[in-house]
């Protein structure tokens, strides 16, 4: 059997013409066990994309996945042909969504160092998190945000606040998101 090759993990995309949607929609499993890969019992859909993901994991992490996931549980029309549980997701970008996931899987689940060294990755993990209301994951980015201010502020490096403007901007991004200490 070693010459056989290794099944796809999670479903087939809707649209199989998408080849960078086919490769996000299992990014964030890339790594992760093929037994725990295998053993999705939901999958989020967002743009005609499938991610596979655990039910448990999304629902210990935010009560939004929890009620989702509760109520496509109980009706009929969202259940996935493959059996699991299914929900659509609206106002993400396929990106967004990836780079949650990859957070999400890579970073927290298996207590790993989150890799949140790219200012926008933070800026998206921010915009994802409130909206699914996950506080441990806006805890975990404020203080890489403060963190990486303190870095830049020790090298004398304030990319961040290059002007007036990206500082106004950063700093009703603190406020709209609940980012207190920033």
């Amino acid at each position: 059997m070693s010459g056989s090759p290794k099944p796809e993990i999670g479903p087939a995309l809707i649209t199989p013409d998408s080849g960078i949607a086919a490769a996000i929609q299992r990014d964030h499993m890339i790594g992760v066990s093929d037994i725990f890969a295998d053993m999705a019992d939901a999958v989020l859909v967002l743009e005609n994309t499938e991610f596979p993901v655990h039910k448990n994991i999304l629902a210990a992490n935010s009560k939004v996945f929890a009620e989702a996931f509760t109520a496509a549980s109980r009706a009929a029309d969202q259940s996935h042909p493959s059996g699991k549980v299914s929900v659509r997701l609206y106002a993400d970008s396929l990106s967004e969504i990836s780079t949650f996931l990859n957070y999400l899987y890579k970073g927290c689940l298996f207590g790993g160092t989150p890799d949140l060294d790219c200012l926008e990755d933070i800026r998206v993990l921010v915009k994802v998190a409130h909206k699914y209301g996950m506080a441990s994951v806006l805890s975990v980015c404020e203080t890489q945000l403060i963190a990486k201010l303190k870095e830049m502020k020790n090298d004398n490096e304030w990319v961040l606040f290059h002007d007036n403007e990206a500082a106004v901007s950063w700093t009703e991004f603190a406020e709209k998101f609940s980012l207190g200490t920033l």
